[in-house]
């Protein structure tokens, strides 16, 4: 090394110079500026002190300076005491005047240099965003939620005045920009967000992400940016029991499916019916799943009253007790059918009595079936509409001045129901059985006869000429807004009526045969109506002893357990059904005693026709068991 007074050389590590005797100063270097740090990891809550750092950063270039002019007047001293021992150093002395400037100087230029360092160190390098966000968690064990948030103030306060815009923002934003803080731009596209923040628990691991828009950063702002996702432990989480919050709730399900409602209804303490909610209230029908969720506020309020939390937050309910509209025609019961068919033989009675001429009579009136409808949309207010259809024979016999005509005609005719609905009991409910919907169109039966002037004679009835056009105008004209099943049936319906009637009633001798319907003899039927009544009084209890034989198949197996009365009533209530009457008086007895029956047709004017095919093989099974078991036998 070299002195830097007098330029000798002298050993590396020499304090004065041996030559004039000043002291010696070691060469300071600035340290290194790095451009990238390492991020720490945040575990926990954790906010790095960077004004700390600044503050002793500058209290630490106002101590070297302190340093140094107390180097200078120790090496001022040294010099003059040297000069006193030596006249030949006079050109050394007279450099040594000028050192203090020189070393003042360096001093002043190191103080700069580690401002600059300090500057670049803390922000050249990139603001640190994991010393700025804050994640912490809350609550109760199992009920925990996480606070995430970024220290924007802070860095406003720290870094805006070291931060600008690019030219691009200048253009970007013009004379508002003189409005803005680069940190805006910051907040705008840097975000935070962490896997789980909810139902926490301790010892639960979650997981930070960072999501920076640093395309639209650099565009507008010249800042250095660093960040570094990370993990966090739930940990501190309070412990309390836990509580069943819903055993109080209770579900009032109300209306008719499918536009049942629900009303919650809470009788627990702490909490009321408000923390609760439900996520679906309206539209319901039965079957359907709704969640009802509390809101978190109610856990601090259970803690408070009970010092426990819920164990659940949500729990599922299944929709039920809703009356529904009928939506197929197995829901609708017999009981139900024969009360509607009932409606149906008073209103053309009615009608007869009020519109039909005097040469017009009633051939029969024949069961045929049923349309139902039901509607597409749930907001229409006829949900579904019942059509029971018919065949009426009609007999026009005239005899006049334009001749004579004698001829049966077959009439087609409904009535219809609308919003049948199956009540939460299993019970049918009509909306308005006394005011069914009758044919407004009407069908012309052409004698044929001259009428004396232009035309011919024509009778006119309410109703259609064929089944086809009945269909047409009940279902065809509204399958645009109506589904539709058919239980319409109009074979077997042309055997001869009077062979049918005659088939019904037999004596003793010829009981047992396929087409009887009453199992008595002549002797039976002129017993005294109280001796015949008591006779089968024990027979049931007013309801049916085969409640479904017209809708399915029996076997032996429902008939072994019948006593000989019990399947002698099981085998004409196929007929009572319809509405025939009996000639014996203990059946007519037994049969008026039903809730169910309502006898509008004479014996001798019933025909096989009322009865489909199901009834007619259950009545074949019913009388070949009575034969096999002997009980016709006389």
């Amino acid at each position: 090394m070299q002195c830097h007074n007098c330029g000798k050389e002298l050993a590396d590590g020499a304090k004065f110079c041996k030559y004039c005797g000043s002291r010696l100063v070691e060469k300071e270097e600035a340290p290194e500026i790095t451009e990238k740090q390492d991020v720490p990891e945040i575990t926990g809550k954790q906010k790095a002190s960077e004004e700390g750092v600044d503050k002793e950063a500058s209290e630490t270039v106002k101590q070297e300076a302190l340093d140094i002019t107390d180097k200078q007047e120790s090496s001022g001293a040294v010099e003059d005491e040297q000069a006193m021992q030596s006249k030949e150093r006079n050109a050394a002395s007279e450099k040594r005047k000028a050192s203090p400037i020189v070393l003042i100087s360096a001093a002043v230029a190191l103080v700069v240099l580690l401002f600059l360092t300090l500057f670049l160190t803390s922000f050249g390098s990139g603001i640190n965003l994991n010393k700025y966000m804050s994640l912490e968690t809350e609550g109760y064990e199992g009920y925990g939620k996480t606070k995430l948030s970024i220290d924007w103030d802070t860095i406003e306060k720290k870094y805006a005045s070291k931060m600008s815009f690019t030219e691009a923002a200048k253009e970007e934003y013009g004379m508002f920009l003189s409005m803005m803080s680069p940190v805006e731009i910051l907040r705008e596209n840097v975000r935070v967000e962490v896997d789980k923040s909810s139902d926490l628990s301790n010892g639960d691991e979650l997981k930070y992400t960072w999501h920076v828009n640093e395309e639209r950063i650099n565009k507008y702002v010249k800042c250095k940016l660093k960040w570094k996702d990370g993990e966090y432990k739930v940990s501190s989480l309070k412990k309390v029991e836990k509580m069943d919050a819903f055993s109080g709730l209770e579900l009032q399900f109300s209306g008719i499916a499918p536009n049942g409602e629900v009303r919650l209804q809470y009788n627990g303490k702490g909490i009321d019916v408000s923390d609760f909610r439900c996520d679906k209230t309206s539209e319901l029908e039965n079957g359907d799943i709704v969640t009802v969720t509390l809101s978190e506020d109610a856990i601090q309020k259970l803690v408070e009253s009970y010092g426990m939390v819920p164990q659940e937050m949500k729990k599922q309910y299944t929709v039920s007790g809703l009356d529904k509209y009928i939506s197929k025609t197995e829901e609708i019961d017999p009981v139900t059918i024969k009360a509607l068919q009932d409606q149906a033989w008073d209103e053309y009675q009615e009608y007869m009595a009020n519109s039909w001429s005097k040469e017009a009579s009633l051939e029969s009136f024949d069961y045929l079936g049923t349309y139902l409808l039901t509607n597409k949309s749930k907001e229409e207010w006829e949900q579904n509409r019942l059509y029971l259809v018919y065949r009426v024979k009609s007999r026009i016999n005239y005899s006049g001045s334009y001749g004579n005509y004698n001829q049966v005609n077959d009439i087609y005719w409904f009535i219809s129901f609308p919003n049948l609905i199956l009540k939460a009991n299993g019970k049918v409910e009509v909306e308005d059985i006394l005011n069914g919907s009758t044919p407004l169109s009407t069908f012309d039966v052409d004698s044929g006869l001259s009428d004396g002037w232009f035309g011919t004679l024509k009778w006119s009835y309410y109703g259609f000429g064929s089944l086809e056009s009945l269909y047409k105008s009940a279902v065809t004209a509204n399958l645009s807004s109506f589904n539709h099943e058919d239980h319409v049936d109009e074979s077997g319906i042309n055997q001869d009526s009077a062979n049918a009637s005659s088939s019904q009633e037999s004596s003793a001798d010829t009981n047992s045969a396929v087409n009887s319907t009453e199992a008595s003899s002549t002797a039976e039927s002129t017993a005294t109506e109280g001796s015949a009544a008591l006779k089968i009084s024990g027979v049931g209890n007013g309801e049916y002893i085969l409640p479904d034989s017209d809708k399915r198949l029996i076997g032996r197996e429902d008939l072994m357990n019948l006593s000989p009365e019990q399947c002698k009533m099981a085998r004409n209530e196929i007929y009572a059904r319809h509405g025939r009457k009996f000639k014996d008086a203990a059946l007519q007895s037994y049969f008026d005693s039903c809730p169910w029956y309502s006898g509008r047709i004479e014996p001798d004017s019933f025909s096989d026709s009322y009865l489909s095919e199901v009834e007619k093989k259950n009545r074949d099974t019913i009388v070949a068991f009575e034969q096999e078991m002997g009980y016709n036998k006389r």
